[in-house]
C-alpha cells in the first residue's frame, strides 16, 4: 500500500471515529434496558356507582356494592431506562346496586395500551407514572322482583390513569404495585370511574 493510500485511510478512520463513539454512547443504554416483559396482577377494583343512572320503579337505591376483586395480565416491551409501552386485558368484577329486592349489577372488562414513563431509585427499586386508553366492556343485569331479570351491555373508550413502583429482583423479574383511575364516563356503564390497585408480577424476556 503506497504512502498516500495509508495517510487517505488514517483520515477516513479520524472521521468515522466521533460517529462510532456518539452511537455506542446512545445505543448502550438501549441495548441494556431494551426487552419485552409478560406479567399477571390481582388486586381489588372500586367503582363511584352512578344511582342516579340506576332508576328502579320499586323505589331508590338504598345499597350499593361498589368493590370487587381485579384481574389483569399484561406484556410490554421496555424501550429504554425510563420509557416502556404495555398492551393489558383487566377484569374489573361486578358492581351492584338494590332497591327493595330489585338489583343491578355491571360486571366491566376491557383491553388497552398504556405509556410507562419514569426511572430508578437505588439500585433496584423505580417509580412511575402512566397514560393510556381503555377499550372497555360492561355487561348489564337487572333483576326486578315479582317480574323476572333482562341483560344489556354497553362499550367504549376512555383514558386511564396510573402511578406505581416496581422492584427488581432480577433482569428477568420484577414485582410491581400500580393503582390506576380509569376514567369511564358514569351513565355508560353505571358504575362511575374505577380505582384499581393492583399487585402484579413479571417476568422478562
Amino acid at each position: 500500500m503506497h504512502q498516500q493510500d495509508l495517510i487517505r485511510s488514517a483520515g477516513a478512520l479520524r472521521k468515522l471515529l466521533p460517529a462510532a463513539v456518539l452511537s455506542g454512547l446512545f445505543l448502550t443504554p438501549l441495548a441494556s434496558y431494551a426487552g419485552g416483559y409478560i406479567g399477571v396482577g390481582f388486586g381489588q377494583a372500586d367503582s363511584d356507582f352512578d344511582t342516579e343512572s340506576v332508576v328502579f320503579l320499586s323505589g331508590p337505591v338504598t345499597d350499593t356494592d361498589e368493590s370487587d376483586t381485579s384481574f389483569k395480565v399484561f406484556g410490554g416491551n421496555q424501550v429504554n431506562e425510563n420509557i416502556a409501552f404495555e398492551f393489558f386485558y383487566m377484569d374489573l368484577g361486578e358492581a351492584s346496586a338494590t332497591a327493595s329486592g330489585d338489583t343491578y349489577k355491571s360486571e366491566v372488562t376491557g383491553l388497552g395500551v398504556s405509556l410507562l414513563a419514569g426511572g430508578k431509585v437505588g439500585q433496584n427499586f423505580s417509580l412511575f407514572g402512566k397514560v393510556g386508553l381503555m377499550l372497555w366492556d360492561a355487561d348489564v343485569t337487572v333483576d326486578v322482583a315479582g317480574v323476572g331479570s333482562g341483560s344489556a351491555s354497553d362499550d367504549g373508550t376512555d383514558l386511564l390513569f396510573g402511578v406505581g413502583a416496581k422492584y427488581d429482583f432480577s433482569d428477568k423479574a420484577a414485582v410491581r404495585l400500580e393503582y390506576e383511575l380509569i376514567d369511564i364516563d358514569n351513565f355508560d356503564a353505571g358504575t362511575g370511574d374505577f380505582k384499581v390497585l393492583t399487585l402484579g408480577f413479571l417476568f422478562g424476556f
